[in-house]
C-alpha cells in the first residue's frame, strides 16, 4: 500500500511534468517531460558513457543513472496510463490498478534514487572528518554500483560495456572497503545479546563459540551424536580448543628460541 501510495504522487508529479508546472525536490528530474517530443534515452540526454571503472563508479555518474531510471520508468507507465484513460474511456483508479506492477516498479526505483541521493548528499556535505568520509563514500558508491550491477529496470540505459566497467568496479570498491568493514559494522553498536551471533561476538573468539554452540543446539541435545565417533571426532582437535584462542605451548617455546 505504501509502495503505490509514492507511485501515486510519481503518477501526479508526472501529469504536473507535462503541463510545464514547477516541481520541488527530486521530481525535479521528471521537469523535462513538458516537452511532449523528449526522450529519456536519447545520446544526446543520456549520461556520458563511462570510460574507466572510476567514471562507473563514481558518485556523480551513479545518481544520474538512477535519476534517469526513474525519469524513464515514470514517463513509460504514465503513458501506458494515459493511453488506457483514452483508448478504453477507463477511469483513472481502474488505469492506475491495471499497472500496478510498473507502478511499483518505478515507486521502488524512485525510493532507491532518494536513498542514494541522500547518502551522497550527507557524505560531501555533512561529513567533516576525512577518515570517515572517505570509508562512507566508498561505501556510498559500493551501494550505487550495486544497483546498477544487479538491479532491475535497466534495459536500454546501461549498454553492455558500462555494465562490465560497473561489475569491475564493484570488485574494485569491494578491496577498497574490506579494512573499513569491522569499523562500518561495529559504528551500529548492536550488542551480542541481540546479535546472537556465533560469527560476530565481540570478544572474537570464533571458534570456541561455534564449538559451544554446536553443543547447545537443539539439534545435537544427544551427545554423542550419530556420527560423531565416526566423522567429526576423528578431526576435532580437542587440544586445540582447551587452548581457548591462547597460543600452544610449542609455540610459545620456539618464539623464545628464535628471539635467542
Amino acid at each position: 500500500m505504501l509502495i503505490l501510495q509514492t507511485a501515486r504522487y510519481l503518477v501526479k508529479s508526472y501529469q504536473a511534468a507535462k503541463k510545464g508546472e514547477k516541481l520541488s525536490g527530486l521530481m525535479q528530474v521528471l521537469s523535462p517531460l513538458k516537452d511532449s517530443a523528449f526522450d529519456p534515452l536519447a545520446p544526446s540526454v543520456m549520461p556520458p558513457k563511462p570510460q574507466t571503472v572510476a567514471d562507473a563508479v563514481s558518485l556523480e555518474y551513479l545518481e544520474r543513472m538512477l535519476a534517469l531510471r526513474v525519469l524513464v520508468l515514470v514517463k513509460q507507465v504514465g503513458e501506458r496510463i494515459e493511453e488506457m484513460i483514452k483508448k478504453e474511456k477507463a477511469p483513472f483508479e481502474k488505469a492506475f490498478n491495471a499497472h500496478a506492477l510498473e507502478l511499483e516498479q518505478a515507486a521502488t526505483c524512485h525510493i532507491l534514487y532518494f536513498i542514494f541521493h541522500h547518502f551522497k548528499n550527507h557524505v560531501e556535505r555533512y561529513q567533516e572528518d576525512a577518515n570517515c568520509k572517505r570509508a562512507l563514500g566508498l561505501l556510498c558508491a559500493f551501494w550505487g554500483a550495486s544497483e546498477l550491477a544487479r538491479g532491475q529496470q535497466w534495459n536500454g540505459m546501461l549498454d553492455r560495456t558500462s555494465h562490465r566497467l560497473v561489475e569491475e568496479g564493484v570488485n574494485h570498491l569491494l578491496d577498497q572497503l574490506r579494512p573499513d568493514v569491522v569499523a562500518l559494522v561495529d559504528a551500529f553498536d548492536i550488542p551480542d545479546s541481540v546479535l546472537n551471533s556465533t560469527l560476530g561476538r565481540a570478544d572474537g573468539n570464533v571458534y570456541e563459540a561455534l564449538y559451544e554452540g554446536a553443543k547447545k543446539s537443539s539439534l545435537n541435545k544427544t551427545v554423542p551424536f550419530y556420527g560423531y565417533e565416526q566423522v567429526l571426532k576423528p578431526h576435532l582437535d580437542q587440544d586445540f580448543l582447551k587452548l581457548r584462542g591462547r597460543p600452544h605451548p610449542q609455540l610459545v617455546e620456539a618464539m623464545k628460541q628464535a628471539k635467542l
